[in-house]
């Protein structure tokens, strides 16, 4: 039976918000799909409003934003969900919403815009998720109002479910589900290696907390005069400008740091075509405490090896199906696992990378973690 579904997304990057639409729209159900700028990161400054039908998209709309502050664009998009609400979502079937900015506007005119049922989709929860006392208070209450009030709140990890039933006292077993981030469907070609050195690559946000000082100490003092390896650094954040002025004023080698790419097709092919050891070796932060981060599934999914912290919750796994090494965040315990991976590459990389890749294809597929979800919550969709 077709239904009619709404979704409510924040987007920077491609993620779990619009892997949930495809995903449902091969369901072929009527859809209405509403994606906000993330502004803090984002150069996109509007809001988008798209209606599809048996996967066909059959209208779009774009709103750009008036104010230019971050916070001022926060409460414009608060005012355009209940706005695109009302004249968008009326007798909706399910509603799924991404963050609880946009689960509190679900939840709040769930009964007069008769909405069925609501899931509160969270990918991304901290304790203190602002330094300003007033906001957090906000963020922690809007969190709490989504969560008690949709009917089911899936969460990235265990940890988030564990610290909200604690903290808010909510111990409807049936209502919180465990739903991990994914990778997409992937075949590796036999590609030719353009390179024979070892590639120490970051793939991601480039911010302090994701491991970048580590990175950098490391290369400067062990790696840019062995010619047996390069360090690479791809992406954009808090901390690129001055990495590459660290990187000029010391006059570091083999140490490369591009910007974005987001052609999907220049990426399948990079990650092909080099001997990578996959970096995410974060200083613990709650942010990447409770979450279940991208990059080393994205590695992975490439037939990457990892190294990662061990405080991060796909660790475990890592550590288990031997996808990488697991290390504490200093200098000694980095280079270990480094030399480590390079000596099994060394032995024979395909069947390594065959190996990962495999692992993240039979287990982390978007496909299988959302139609495992719905019959987790006796949804038929």
């Amino acid at each position: 039976m077709k239904k009619k579904l709404l979704i409510i997304n924040h987007s920077w990057v491609r993620g779990a918000g619009q892997e949930l639409l495809d995903f449902l729209r091969k369901k072929k159900h009527h859809i209405i799909y509403i994606e906000h700028s993330l502004t803090e990161y984002s150069s996109s400054k509007h809001t988008m409003v798209q209606k599809f039908i048996n996967n066909k998209l059959v209208y779009k709309k774009k709103y750009f934003y008036f104010f230019k502050k971050n916070t001022l664009i926060f409460f414009e998009q608060f005012l355009l969900n209940c706005f695109l609400m009302f004249k968008y979502s009326k007798k909706i079937d399910l509603a799924i919403s991404t963050n609880c900015f946009n689960t509190f506007c679900v939840a709040f005119f769930k009964k007069i815009l008769k909405i069925n049922k609501n899931i509160y989709y969270c990918i991304d929860y901290m304790p203190k998720r602002f330094d300003n006392l007033f906001l957090n208070f906000i963020y922690k209450y809007f969190d709490y109002f989504s969560t008690l009030k949709s009917d089911f709140c899936w969460n990235l990890n265990y940890r988030m479910t564990k610290k909200k039933v604690k903290e808010y006292k909510i111990n409807k077993k049936n209502k919180f589900v465990t739903v991990p981030i994914g990778v997409p469907r992937l075949k590796i070609k036999n590609n030719k290696l353009i390179n024979k050195k070892i590639i120490l690559v970051f793939f991601g946000t480039i911010k302090k907390d994701n491991g970048l000082e580590l990175i950098f100490n490391a290369h400067a003092k062990y790696f840019q005069n062995n010619n047996l390896f390069e360090t690479w650094i791809i992406g954009k954040g808090s901390y690129f400008n001055e990495l590459k002025k660290n990187i000029k004023k010391n006059g570091i080698k083999n140490l490369r740091v591009f910007g974005e790419i987001n052609n999907s097709k220049k990426i399948d092919e990079l990650f092909i075509s080099y001997k990578f050891i996959g970096l995410a070796p974060y200083k613990f932060n709650y942010q990447a405490y409770y979450a279940d981060v991208t990059k080393p599934k994205f590695y992975i999914n490439y037939g990457i090896p990892v190294v990662i912290t061990k405080f991060v919750s796909i660790s475990k796994d890592i550590e288990k199906n031997k996808l990488g090494k697991v290390i504490n965040y200093n200098l000694k315990s980095y280079l270990l696992a480094i030399r480590k991976i390079a000596k099994e590459i060394k032995y024979d990389r395909k069947i390594m990378q065959k190996r990962i890749h495999n692992f993240a294809q039979n287990n982390y597929l978007w496909d299988k973690i959302f139609i495992s979800t719905f019959n987790k919550i006796k949804y038929e969709i």
